[in-house]
């Protein structure tokens, strides 16, 4: 009986997937491979596939072979089984998909007889160079048990340097080579990254409109530094009136607007990423605030509860997130209700990004881990594999918890670990996600970029490419003293603004006051930490001056290298308002002048009769 093998493989990988066979005589034969990836400098890969096809089965036997493949591009294909080249032809169809048809010289008839046959091409979808690094996806397979083995092995050019990013790690590598074996591949596939940084350069618009009848604020949210990313704010138009750092990290800009005005906000900078968070204390009262319940995270309800105290570890509540929910790609482009947590439970199959981190975060914080949630912009070439699904601009939402042994707050995605079949997205992160705001406090606050929109038929908000490393530079400070002016007999009072005119994050510094007269003549403050344009008032008190103090002094203000001197006049208390003592002086002296008189005026009279 004559056999056509039709094998389906999916991604990059090239496995095959779903053999299909009539009456299911597939256990008749057992498939294993040996898959090559060599990358050019130039991102161009030469795919090698090395087949054996065993037949099991004295009934059946194979003559042609079929593979669906996830590449579009696919260039210079040969191939050939033992009795030399075989035909082999292409087809591509709507759903950006290619099968590669074979037809074998031989055929692998008789129980134990085996096939081996090769199959190689070009094609520039496995290497990408984004920005500061290389990336290479080769996403996962299924149905693994149908090999009998399977091997990839990848050669990268000595240029692109040591891996940053191996998902899965693999026992045998060297500089420039690295196997994967079935075992350590499981369900899913590879993912690698060779440089140490990622550097985005961001252009974001925010439409503001107060359609009231008074003045109003509105505030907007900027791109912020967290543990794995450092911003630089190049400048922002209109500059608003003031900006500041809320608890959980944001960078918030506050703008004054006028009753029915309209203002368009266009903030432009850098965003330099790294894979290393750096780590930060948590303070118990502010850890307890990340275990609340808010709306979307339930934890108090009992389904919630259950289950955290069956999983009870971050990595066991990850791993259940990312398996238990299924990715629902007909939600990305319809303004779909977010369902929260208890929701996304009891509807697993209907979930998109904000699903798996709400679950997410409602498991770990009925768990005891403090979690929180990260809305922003997420680099993808692949968004079947890598899905965004924040409709407003096509952003994404991933969460983090707090890791207490390292105090530092860790991102992880359940739903690109969901959607790429297994690539794992807990222990390792990446260099594609740029936070724009993160929401601890409260689950629906603040608004990330790309969600201030006046209307629907308003363009993109958010652009994002990559760039080149920002020019490092001192911060910059700009200090203002409230005063230039003491009065004597009491205590002196100055006020001292401190505003960051940088354009990164200014963390908290020690101020130094100095002074050679007033006591102290020698202070030291710790600062907030000011996002750029943010300011700080910080109050200088001064002991009581003596009463009949004259003088001008300097007043030395140092913090983070830059000088502030300014000249502090002291008067006598009775100068501070010349105009009332003046009034109580000619008071006074009338008053002695009226009771003075009719004295004056007897001894005048006495005077004239002697």
């Amino acid at each position: 009986m004559i056999l056509r093998i039709i094998l389906t493989i999916i991604g990059f990988l090239l496995i095959a997937v779903h053999p299909v066979y009539p009456n299911e005589p597939d256990a008749q034969f057992q498939t294993s491979f040996d898959v090559g990836y060599t990358i050019q400098p130039t991102g161009v890969s030469r795919v090698t596939m090395q087949g054996r096809l065993t037949n099991t089965s004295d009934h059946y036997y194979a003559s042609s072979y079929t593979l669906t493949t996830g590449f579009t591009q696919i260039e210079h294909i040969t191939a050939q089984d033992g009795s030399g080249p075989i035909k082999v032809t292409v087809d591509t169809d709507d759903n950006m998909t290619s099968r590669i048809n074979l037809t074998f010289n031989q055929q692998v008839t008789g129980k134990g007889n085996t096939l081996a046959f090769s199959i190689s091409f070009d094609t520039r979808e496995v290497a990408e160079k984004a920005g500061n690094i290389w990336e290479i996806h080769i996403p996962g397979f299924a149905n693994q048990a149908q090999f009998t083995s399977f091997r990839v092995q990848v050669d990268v050019p000595s240029s692109f340097g040591k891996a940053s990013i191996l998902k899965p790690s693999p026992r045998e590598y060297s500089a420039t080579r690295y196997v994967f074996t079935k075992s350590e591949m499981g369900e899913s596939g590879i993912a690698m990254t060779f440089g140490d940084k990622q550097i985005y350069a961001y252009t974001l618009s925010y439409h503001l409109y107060n359609p009231g009848l008074i003045p109003s604020e509105s505030t907007i949210a900027l791109p912020a530094d967290t543990a794995y990313q450092t911003v630089w704010l190049e400048s922002i138009e209109p500059s608003p009136s003031r900006t500041y750092r809320d608890e959980d990290g944001n960078w918030l800009a506050v703008y004054a607007l006028d009753p029915s005005q309209r203002m368009e906000v266009i903030a432009k900078g850098a965003v330099v990423l790294s894979l290393t968070p750096r780590s930060s204390a948590l303070d118990p009262q502010r850890r307890q605030h990340y275990l609340k319940e808010q709306p979307y995270w339930e934890i108090n309800d009992p389904s919630i509860q259950q289950l955290a105290r069956e999983l009870k570890t971050v990595d066991a509540i990850y791993r259940y997130v990312s398996d238990q929910l299924t990715y629902d790609f007909s939600r990305v482009t319809q303004d779909q209700t977010r369902l929260g947590a208890k929701n996304a439970l009891r509807t697993p199959t209907s979930a998109v990004c904000l699903e798996f981190t709400d679950l997410f975060i409602a498991l770990s914080r009925a768990a005891g881990i403090p979690a929180r949630e990260i809305n922003g912009y997420a680099h993808t070439e692949n968004r079947m594999e890598r899905p965004l699904s924040l409709v407003t601009d096509i952003l994404h939402a991933w969460p983090e918890y707090y890791d207490d042994a390292t105090q530092t707050w860790i991102m992880v995605d359940p739903t690109w670990q969901s959607t790429t079949k297994g690539i794992d997205y807990f222990t390792t992160f990446d260099f594609d996600h740029i936070a724009f705001v993160t929401k601890g406090m409260r689950s629906d606050y603040p608004i990330p970029a790309g969600g201030y929109k006046l209307s629907k038929n308003e363009g993109k908000d958010v652009h994002i490419s990559f760039t080149r490393m920002p020019q490092d530079e001192p911060p910059q400070l700009s200090i203002t003293l409230s005063t230039s002016r003491f009065w004597s007999g009491k205590e002196g009072v100055v006020s001292v603004a401190i505003q960051n005119t940088g354009k990164r994050f200014l963390p908290p510094q020690t101020m130094q006051i100095t002074n050679p007269l007033l006591p102290p003549t020698d202070m030291s403050i710790i600062t907030n930490g000011l996002p750029p344009l943010g300011t700080q008032s910080i109050p200088l008190m001064f002991d009581r001056i003596p009463l009949l103090t004259n003088t001008t002094l300097p007043i030395t203000i140092l913090i983070a290298g830059t000088e502030k001197t300014a000249e502090i006049t002291i008067s006598p208390f009775f100068l501070q308002y010349p105009l009332l003592y003046g009034s109580i002086a000619v008071v006074i002296i009338s008053v002695i002048l009226i009771w003075l008189a009719p004295a004056v005026a007897r001894r005048v009279s006495f005077l004239r009769r002697r």
